[in-house]
């Protein structure tokens, strides 16, 4: 998302973390990254694009061992003091930088990426960077727009959920913030560029890295797919 005032990343970061989670569509998705992660006995788990840490905690508490990497202060500043209140923050390891910039460690059990990939210049490239930072038969759990992703049917449930269902008035800023960042993501998920990623992609392309599908299932109402895979060679 082309914001790069610290103030916008500051209020979304805030109003991110208060509204989400109210969501059932992201607890699902966040519980389905988790549980994948888990299931597979990772104990160095690699985040990319992990935000306020909504998976990075978890997994950390669990006691896997998580590099974090978000390009966002304000998203990470977040994440920090979960990690503190939590006291795990020995088991988390912040990277500040630009996925397509950064080095990937290597070797990682898991690499984790929920709803990132699209938004990144590159997200060919990084998706390829992932798969080198596993071993072999470590996995790659995503989440990523499909091609007929509508924002407006996800901002729709969500203001149903927040006011009509649960009627958190208290959390209308917020809401405000989360919805206008919402449209501005529509926007950008929608544009056709050759070098970003969709999820119809990424069976073939996980393929052609040496990949093997362990799941594939709709997310976020339809509007996204969660995808497993092994990396299998290479």
């Amino acid at each position: 998302m082309e914001h790069s005032s610290d103030a916008f990343w500051s209020t979304y970061a805030r109003s991110y973390d208060r509204v989400l989670p109210v969501m059932p569509f992201y607890r699902d998705a966040i519980q389905r990254h988790i549980a994948a992660i888990l299931a597979c006995g990772a104990r160095r788990v690699l985040d990319v694009g992990c935000g306020t840490g909504n998976v990075a905690i978890p997994l950390a508490i669990a006691g896997a061992r998580v590099i974090a990497l978000d390009k966002s202060d304000a998203m990470l500043e977040r994440l920090r003091d979960k990690a503190i209140a939590h006291s795990v923050e020995g088991e988390v390891e912040i990277v500040v930088n630009n996925a397509e910039e950064a080095q990937f460690p290597t070797p990682v059990d898991a690499v984790n990426c929920l709803l990132a990939l699209f938004c990144m210049t590159d997200g060919v490239a990084v998706l390829g960077k992932m798969i080198k930072s596993l071993r072999p038969g470590g996995i790659v759990v995503l989440t990523e727009p499909t091609r007929r992703f509508s924002e407006e049917l996800l901002l729709e449930y969500g203001r149903e959920v927040l006011f009509d269902r649960m009627q958190r008035v208290d959390l209308a800023d917020d809401w405000d913030v989360v919805r206008n960042a919402g449209k501005a993501l529509g926007g950008l998920i929608r544009q056709s560029e050759e070098r970003t990623v969709r999820s119809e992609d990424l069976p073939e392309r996980l393929a052609s890295l040496g990949c093997t599908i362990v799941a594939i299932r709709e997310s976020h109402l339809g509007q996204c797919r969660h995808i497993v895979a092994c990396r299998t060679t290479g």
